[in-house]
């Protein structure tokens, strides 16, 4: 397979250098703690946020010194990958903002800061959590467990790990458990089906800042008020649930996808 995620390995380093750097003085000076929150829908526990800065560090290096087997889920140029991400998830957003427009629940968010300001953070919140799940998730799990069970297996378990990765942060009751899951499960489908951890970051990154823009998020402890007032956050979460299955169902049931989870073994697929 021709390997194409990171062609330059001395972009990555540097990359991952600069994660570094951010990483060191998070520790070394408390001022800028919370730094890199200002890009990530922090977890509120530092301990949280520093294991996920340390994941998303360890990926982007070993991808960058070369290791074969992640970089077999990097089958596509990273823009081609996110772009075709982004276009697949985007009709199922669109649909959850006419659904939230026609219903007349869209306001101006309630927020002391600008509306640029605004979007660069819920951008850089939603982009920077893509990553980093994606990698892990997708990128290095995947890997290892495309070893050891079958396709089918690994959409099951992944949609597990989702689901407990999202517990501490979340007052998950038995719906959002269930779209957690599900959101997982597809995410998993679709990197079975087009090999690309580039694509899962896409339809990450693009349900990530929906959510973010209609519910809010948190910067350093401070929540950001959304588009949506709190009162009608359960339309929302079924609009949100409502889209993931039926997404998981069309790709599910799509003959491609069922000649892949057919068989027992990823190795089998070619």
């Amino acid at each position: 397979m021709e390997e194409v995620g990171f062609r330059n390995a001395s972009v990555a380093r540097l990359i991952a250098a600069a994660f570094l750097s951010v990483f060191i003085l998070e520790l070394l000076f408390k001022p800028i703690s919370g730094f890199v929150a200002l890009l990530a829908n922090a977890p509120k526990s530092k301990i949280v946020l520093t294991i996920h800065d340390v994941i998303f560090l360890f990926v982007l290096i070993v991808v960058s010194i070369g290791s074969r087997r992640l970089r077999e889920g990097f089958g596509t140029p990273a823009l081609q990958g996110f772009a075709s991400g982004v276009f697949f998830s985007a009709p199922f957003v669109a649909a959850i903002w006419l659904c939230v427009w026609a219903s007349g629940n869209l306001a101006t968010p309630n927020v002391t800061i600008s509306f640029y300001r605004f979007w660069i953070l819920a951008f850089g919140s939603a982009l920077y959590v893509a990553l980093a799940e994606e990698l892990l998730l997708r990128g290095m799990l995947q890997s290892f467990l495309e070893r050891k069970v079958s396709p089918r297996s690994t959409v099951w378990l992944q949609g597990l790990v989702f689901l407990v990765l999202h517990l501490p942060g979340y007052q998950v009751d038995l719906f959002q458990s269930a779209y957690f899951f599900a959101a997982g499960a597809l995410l998993t489908l679709i990197f079975l089906r087009w090999r690309s951890v580039w694509i899962t970051v896409g339809v990450h990154f693009v349900w990530n800042i929906s959510a973010f823009v209609l519910y809010g998020f948190s910067v350093r402890g401070n929540f950001i008020t959304g588009f949506v007032q709190q009162e009608h956050f359960g339309l929302i979460a079924v609009l949100y649930g409502g889209a993931v299955l039926l997404a998981l169902i069309f790709l599910a049931t799509s003959a491609r996808t069922q000649e892949l989870l057919g068989h027992s073994s990823v190795a089998e697929r070619s």
